[in-house]
């Protein structure tokens, strides 16, 4: 019946979201669905939003959140271990990790970021299902072009690989186009805190 399944997590309040998250596997589970996790940030490119913060808040602002979002998935993307037939925990061996790259190919007008991430479970076919997580990757790269200061205009390629114990897989390709323009009124007397 689902084949995707939009699950907002507010990173503040992880505990408020355990049941729904159950839920959300359960369901994805009965129905073959795919998860998406998100979660919300302010709305920077507003002007009213925007002139209560410093300049580079909106950056800084979706590194933290980008990093809590990955621990939060991490945590719960695959079990550290599994109970066997006497109730001793098992470790699962893993692998992963995660490099970013930024390059700027012309100084404040054309710059680009590029993504590489990796997962490798090693489970104990016998103690564990077979819609345990066991690989995962994502490559992603883009381009970010600043015509004028205020404006920026970008385009991402993404893709993406999944594959479970019983040897379901699945691969996703994207390719999205953005584009942010800032009015330019700024509250100079706003000062960032420490």
């Amino acid at each position: 019946m689902f084949k995707n399944i939009l699950m907002p997590i507010d990173l503040q309040e992880t505990h408020l979201a355990a049941k729904a998250v159950k839920v959300a596997i359960d369901e994805a589970r009965k129905h073959g669905a795919d998860i998406h996790v998100m979660t919300v940030m302010p709305g920077f490119s507003m002007p009213v939003v925007a002139t209560f913060f410093p300049d580079n808040a909106m950056k800084r602002a979706m590194k933290e959140l980008g990093a809590e979002l990955k621990r939060y998935l991490a945590a719960n993307f695959v079990a550290g271990g599994v109970l066997d037939e006497d109730i001793d925990i098992n470790a699962i061996p893993l692998i992963n990790g995660y490099v970013a790259w930024n390059h700027f190919w012309m100084e404040e007008k054309l710059s680009s970021s590029f993504n590489v991430s990796g997962f490798k479970a090693f489970h104990n076919e016998d103690l564990i299902g077979g819609e345990a997580n066991t690989a995962a990757f994502s490559l992603s790269g883009n381009l970010k072009y600043n015509p004028v200061k205020q404006m920026m205009l970008g385009v991402e390629l993404m893709t993406g690989y999944r594959e479970v114990l019983s040897g379901t897989n699945g691969r996703f390709y994207r390719l999205q186009f953005s584009a942010r323009y800032s009015f330019g009124y700024k509250n100079r007397a706003v000062y960032e805190k420490g």
